[in-house]
């Protein structure tokens, strides 16, 4: 923002009129302005009670009775100038820059296109595998740490096994690991299944729930996705087994 100041003095012709002028600092243990005139190439000194100070061409002058240079300083420190008005980076600069960083940061957060609004999205989107029910019920994967890209790291997320208020909680932490960690590729492929029959790793919506049920369990049974089952069951398309 620019400073403009209204400036009268009877040394430099202005002696019934008064003119715009930038202020570029106030003299020190002076009641002298630095200002610079329209018109004039070099900034000249003027009397602190002949200007009235105007901020970002509002109509808020201030009136000539008292110290202008204190003025000054009060409107400097609500506006964060520091004195020097043109070509330079004032504090009111880095606030703007600051609220800026602000509000991009909180709308990437609240854009985010991976926040799951149910624990059942989240567990899927974040990789997360089922892995025992006794009192509460243990999910995990293979993570990769922020400061230690070639590493995996298991993480671990226990739940309540009653539903609770506690749900919402448990979403807002999920969504935080899954938007902050990484997930190691083969954890993702967890979600796949491979068929018995044609050997192909194929994820779960190929397979009918009564296959999966197979999956399941200590003991591996054969499971086969529902392209092969229909292969078996159709005459004349082959013996696959």
């Amino acid at each position: 923002s620019m400073m403009g100041a209204a400036a009268s003095s009877t040394s430099n012709g202005y002696s019934s009129n008064f003119a715009t002028a930038s202020v570029v600092s106030a003299i020190p243990g002076t009641d002298l302005l630095l200002v610079h005139l329209d018109g004039e190439s070099q900034p000249i000194p003027v009397p602190a009670k002949r200007c009235s100070l105007l901020v970002d061409d509002m109509d808020a002058g201030i009136g000539e009775s008292g110290d202008a240079e204190e003025r000054l300083s009060d409107e400097e420190e609500r506006n964060g100038f520091h004195g020097v008005v043109e070509d330079v980076v004032s504090d009111d600069d880095d606030v703007s820059t600051i609220h800026e960083e602000t509000v991009d940061h909180e709308n990437e957060n609240k854009a985010t296109p991976k926040r799951s609004r149910t624990i059942e999205e989240a567990l899927t989107a974040g990789g997360w595998q089922f892995q025992r029910k006794k009192n509460h019920i243990v999910y995990s994967r293979k993570v990769r740490p922020a400061d230690a890209p070639y590493e995996t790291v298991t993480q671990h997320f226990t739940l309540a096994s009653t539903p609770s208020d506690s749900g919402k909680n448990a979403l807002a932490q999920l969504n935080r690991l899954n938007r902050d960690h990484e997930v190691v590729q083969e954890t993702a492929k967890r979600d796949q299944v491979r068929c018995t029959a044609c050997r192909e790793m194929l994820p779960k919506d190929k397979f009918s729930k009564r296959q999966l049920k197979k999956v399941s369990g200590e003991s591996r049974r054969p499971v086969t996705c529902k392209d092969c089952v229909e292969k078996t069951e159709t005459p004349g398309s082959g013996d696959w087994f």
